[in-house]
C-alpha cells in the first residue's frame, strides 16, 4: 500500500522458478456427475449473481439435508484428465441428515486410496457410506476441532460442514516442477468456486477459509512427510446476512 515500490527477493524467486509455457500443459476435461439433481427454478445468471462469501454461518439453522450434502459433493466429480485428479476431502461432519457427527473422508481418485489410508492415522475407521467414495474417519463432533484449524473463525464450526482439501503434493510437483504448486492451487480454486455456485443453487451459503493451521490438521490426520498437503479449506450452511449491505440490481441505467 505504499506510494514507492518495495522488492522482495523471495517473490521474484519464487515466480522465476515457477514459470512455465502453459500451452504445452494437458487440458482439463470434467466428467458430469449421473445423478438425480434437487429441482429448482433458479437460473445460471441468479446464481452467478447472487454468490456471496458467508460472513458468518447461523448455527440455529446449521441444518441441511442429505441430498443436498450428496449433491455438493457429486457437482466437484473429479475430472476425466488424471493429471488433475489429486484433490480430496477431509469433511468436518456437523449436522448433516442421516449422517452422524465425525470427520469424514471423500475420495476423488481411487488411485489414492491405498496411500491415503497407509499414511494417516491407523486408527482411523474408514467405514464406508451409503455415498459413494465418502468414508467416516472417526464419530464425535469436530466443531472445536475445525474451528481451531480454521484460525479460530466461527464459520467452520457454525455450519453444516466443513472442509479440508487435501491434494497431492510431492509427485506433481516432482513430475511437473516448481510451477505445479501454483496449479495445485488453481485446482483447489476451481473446486471451491463450483462449491460456491452449488451451494447458492440449493439456498445454502458458502465460504473459501483461507486463514487454517495446515501443520495441525497434519497432524491430526497423522500425515508426517510431504506425499499429501492440505491446501484450501471451505465451509457450508446457512448465512447470518448483513443488514449494513444493501442489495441492489447491478448497472441499474443499462439495457
Amino acid at each position: 500500500m505504499s506510494q514507492a515500490h518495495h522488492p522482495w527477493e523471495a517473490v521474484d524467486l519464487a515466480m522465476k522458478a515457477s514459470q512455465v509455457d502453459t500451452m504445452s500443459l494437458p487440458k482439463l476435461s470434467y466428467l458430469t456427475a449421473d445423478q438425480e439433481r434437487i429441482p429448482n427454478d433458479k437460473s445460471i445468471k441468479e446464481v452467478i449473481l447472487k454468490r456471496r462469501s458467508a460472513q458468518a454461518m447461523d448455527f440455529a439453522r446449521s441444518h441441511i439435508s442429505l441430498e443436498q450434502f450428496t449433491q455438493l459433493l457429486h457437482s466437484v466429480t473429479a475430472p476425466v484428465d488424471s493429471y488433475r485428479e489429486r484433490v480430496h476431502f477431509v469433511i468436518f461432519v456437523h449436522d448433516v441428515e442421516t449422517l452422524e457427527s465425525g470427520l469424514y473422508f471423500y475420495i476423488r481418485n481411487n488411485a489414492h486410496k491405498s496411500a491415503l489410508k497407509r499414511l494417516t492415522r491407523n486408527d482411523f475407521l474408514w467405514q464406508e457410506q451409503k455415498i459413494e467414495n465418502l468414508y467416516l474417519l472417526e464419530k464425535g463432533d469436530f466443531r472445536s476441532q475445525a474451528k481451531f484449524i480454521s484460525c479460530s473463525q466461527d464459520i467452520a464450526s457454525d455450519s453444516a460442514f466443513a472442509l479440508g482439501m487435501i491434494t497431492e503434493f510431492n509427485e506433481p510437483i516432482k513430475s511437473y516442477g516448481a510451477h505445479e504448486y501454483k496449479e495445485l492451487y488453481w485446482e483447489c480454486g476451481e473446486i471451491g468456486q463450483q462449491l460456491y455456485l452449488e451451494a447458492t443453487a440449493l439456498g445454502l451459503n458458502a465460504t473459501g477459509i483461507g486463514c487454517y493451521l495446515d501443520d495441525v490438521m497434519h497432524r491430526m490426520l497423522g500425515l508426517d512427510n510431504e506425499t499429501f498437503q492440505t491446501m484450501y479449506h471451505f465451509t457450508v450452511g446457512r448465512a447470518i446476512l448483513d443488514t449494513r449491505v444493501s442489495m441492489r440490481e447491478p448497472y441499474p441505467n443499462r439495457t
